[in-house]
């Protein structure tokens, strides 16, 4: 085509010299008016789609000079080798010169596609630009510190030819450096919602955050410059999805909250104006990670999280830490996995709970020894270890002893009474030390500083509670489960406390509240076929469990549903367990009115095993355990048949003629248990982390229709370990453990 060009150019111009068509030929002389254009995708580009939608519009226009002699243009798009969009337009020339424009949309989807431009002279088309690999997806910006760089390269695991990147061009993701947790985030997208991804990381590590202001007198310079051009030089609209930020060690030394604040503002403000993304997200950085000293810019990251609605945050607690980074396994790659729950929520639309760190909301003094911190954005709290020497008062010598958690509260216990405080302060701990508060799904509580603290009752350590205004029920008689063509209605949720859970059939939230599901009715709609499990839980207003119903139910587009296995008990099936003592001997009655039940009779301080059974061990609905004079504790147990423990009785007896009162007769047992056993995460793809609490005979994981899946003999085990399930179906599971003291202990997870 330039021959023809170079040839007629220069005829006109009577310029026939061979050095000046040579150097014609060889594209060093540019031909006047030759064919430019405006838009035309580029190999390997990645345009942002338009998430709504879900297809991205690719622009293809410019200008043809009329000598070229072309008098039609057709643009053909393929996807992957079939034809998708074929389209011819006249040229109409004024002045030599002719414009053109076509405009695609592609879909946002696992799908290669490719740009042939052609030019119709004389009856032939001869191709005139063509570029493949062209994709419609979801352009994610990263910038701040080290841990925003995340050691740079990705993991190899993490490539994908639809994980994109701009850098001197269009090009894979791992040609780039889009650092650790950023191409896992890009690998989870692409993998979880079928989508392609491009990352643009921008970080540089030792930085403080002033470093990353735009410089409006010189657009260009400096760290927000280089960003802005490579999106420029990659033609990226501003209408990308969301920027991630993880920056702040480099403030630890002295900028003040509202220094930090006034910068990311102004950073977050530009961001809106250039980039316009749908969200963005804040890692909130460790406290003393690098060996910084103030914590005010992670109490300045909360804040902001709080006071933009469009910025979520993300904790970095209950990860391992080096004191400075993270590695990849339980680090960054954590870290990805949460920052995923936050954007498979805000920007793909799943409706997902316990994904958002849980933030403090309210302090109160409730007595001179306790001091109780709720956080919002769940309705349940975890610990592992000890972790409440990581909370700290302000203004008072006292400190926290000990604490617990109920609901979502964390309830500490203080050295000495105290009749105010100024303000508590949660800044976790550095390294990997196991001494944490989480939701349900592992993700830790933000830290904050100097919170302020309400005062509550203290005439009392516990104050009786008042009259609710809700009705509390005595069972879970009154609530009922309706199936529509596509809905699940739910009735008689009155209770002061209700929470309600609706999974889809692939384990995914298709409904849920926590706490605040009190009401006459709630109707899930929109439903398609499927099997859904239900969850109800109604609870006192301290959080404590009245009852509960858990079934699946089948969503089938009739309006009819297949009955549940068993109905909502009228009262709790461990009244009809009758436990006696004789002489020399403990007899335990009633054992066989549900399918599965436990029983444990050991001696009263845990430390002798006399009888253990559990499942179909129990066969029998009376059981005498011959034993000696003495103090013994027996527990009981009833299972659904889903295997979710419905009640415990709990009783330590006196057997013989003992010299003591006969109130120790026949007692009730404290509801404190001395076992704790813990697996995580309770959503699991391929490997189940259990920890022990002492030694273990072995392990069995049953499937909810009671098979026994998995036995693991675990007799020299340490107490965290991990077992494959890479090759077990989707669904719900139930590890028991059988300890060597004859206790056991039983636990619900998800494979999906």
């Amino acid at each position: 085509m330039r021959f023809l060009s170079c040839l007629l150019f220069l005829i006109k111009k009577q310029l026939l010299s061979f050095v000046f068509y040579s150097l014609c030929l060889l594209g060093t002389i540019p031909l006047m008016g030759q064919t430019s254009y405006t838009s035309f995708p580029s190999y390997q580009q990645l345009y942002q789609r338009d998430i709504p939608n879900n297809y991205a519009t690719v622009p293809v226009d410019g200008i043809i000079a009329q000598y070229e002699g072309y008098t039609k243009l057709r643009l053909k798009v393929y996807r992957e080798s079939s034809v998708q969009f074929d389209q011819s337009r006249n040229l109409n020339f004024s002045g030599g010169r002719a414009s053109f424009s076509f405009s695609v949309r592609i879909n946002a989807e696992l799908a290669n596609y490719r740009f042939e431009l052609y030019g119709e002279r004389n009856g032939t088309e001869i191709l005139l630009k063509n570029a493949n690999d062209v994709v419609a997806g979801d352009i994610i910006l990263i910038n701040g510190q080290s841990n925003a760089l995340a050691f740079a390269a990705a993991k190899p695991a993490d490539f994908d030819n639809f994980a994109r990147t701009y850098e001197s061009g269009w090009k894979l993701m791992q040609h780039s450096f889009p650092g650790q947790w950023g191409a896992h985030l890009a690998k989870t997208i692409i993998q979880q919602k079928r989508i392609p991804v491009a990352i643009f990381n921008q970080a540089e590590g030792g930085q403080s955050i002033d470093y990353f202001l735009r410089n409006d007198r010189t657009p260009s310079a400096g760290n927000y410059g280089k960003l802005k051009k490579r999106l420029e030089d990659g033609r990226v609209d501003n209408r990308i999805a969301s920027v991630i930020w993880f920056q702040g060690e480099g403030d630890g030394w002295g900028t003040t909250i509202s220094e930090y604040k006034s910068d990311f503002t102004k950073i977050y403000q530009a961001w809106k104006q250039d980039y316009n993304p749908k969200r963005t997200y804040i890692f909130q950085i460790r406290f003393g990670s690098c060996s910084h000293v103030k914590p005010y810019p992670m109490e300045a990251q909360r804040q902001l999280a709080e006071e933009f609605s469009d910025i979520g945050i993300m904790s970095t607690n209950n990860v391992d830490h080096d004191g400075c980074h993270y590695p990849f396994e339980r680090g960054y790659k954590l870290l990805a996995q949460r920052i995923y729950g936050l954007v498979n929520r805000d920007i793909y639309g799943v409706n997902s709970s316990n994904v958002e760190a849980p933030s403090i909301s309210k302090a109160t003094l409730y007595s001179s020894r306790e001091l109780r911190l709720e956080f919002d954005n769940t309705s349940s709290l975890e610990t592992s270890g000890s972790p409440w020497s990581d909370f700290t008062l302000e203004g008072s010598s006292a400190r926290v002893t000990s604490g617990r958690v109920v609901g979502n509260e964390v309830r500490l216990t203080l050295s000495t009474a105290v009749s105010s405080l100024d303000g508590v302060t949660y800044l976790a701990h550095i390294g990997s030390a196991r001494n944490w508060v989480y939701n349900s799904n592992d993700v830790g509580i933000l830290s904050f500083y100097d919170f302020p603290v309400s005062q509550g009752t203290t005439s009392t350590p516990t104050p009786t509670p008042t009259t609710p205004t809700t009705p509390t029920p005595t069972n879970c008689g009154e609530v009922t489960v309706g199936i529509g063509a596509s809905s699940i209605t739910l009735s008689g949720l009155s209770a002061p406390v209700v929470t309600v859970q609706v999974f889809n059939p692939d384990w995914s939230s298709a409904f849920s509240c926590n706490g605040d599901c009190t009401g006459t009715t709630k109707t899930v709609s929109n439903l398609s076929e499927g099997r859904y499990f239900v969850r109800i839980q109604l609870l006192s207003a301290s959080w404590q469990l009245i009852c509960k119903v858990e079934d699946y139910y089948t969503v089938d587009g009739s309006g009819s549903s297949t009955p549940p296995a068993e109905p909502p008990s009228s009262g709790s099936s461990c009244d009809n367990i009758n436990i006696s003592a004789s002489s020399n001997s403990v007899t335990i009655r009633g054992l066989d009115q549900v399918p599965i039940r436990s029983l444990l009779v050991l001696s009263e301080d845990w430390s002798t095993s006399y009888y253990n059974c559990w499942g179909d061990a129990c066969e029998n609905g009376t059981i005498t355990v011959p034993v000696g004079q003495g103090s013994y504790r027996v527990i009981a147990k009833h299972y659904t048949p889903s295997y979710q423990e419905e009640c415990v009785k709990e009783l330590i007896l006196a057997v013989g003629n003992l010299t003591e009162d006969t109130g120790r007769r026949n007692r009730i047992a404290s509801n404190t248990t001395q076992k704790e056993l813990k697996i995580f995460p309770t959503i699991v793809k391929d490997q189940l982390q259990v920890q022990l609490p002492q030694a273990t005979n072995y392990i069995k994981i049953f499937s909810q229709q009671g098979q026994l899946i998995q036995t693991v003999s675990v007799k020299n085990w340490e107490v965290k370990q991990s077992i494959s399930l890479d090759s077990t179906a989707q669904g719900m599971y139930f590890l028991n453990a059988s300890f060597v003291d004859g206790t056991n202990k039983t636990s619900k997870f998800f494979i999906r």
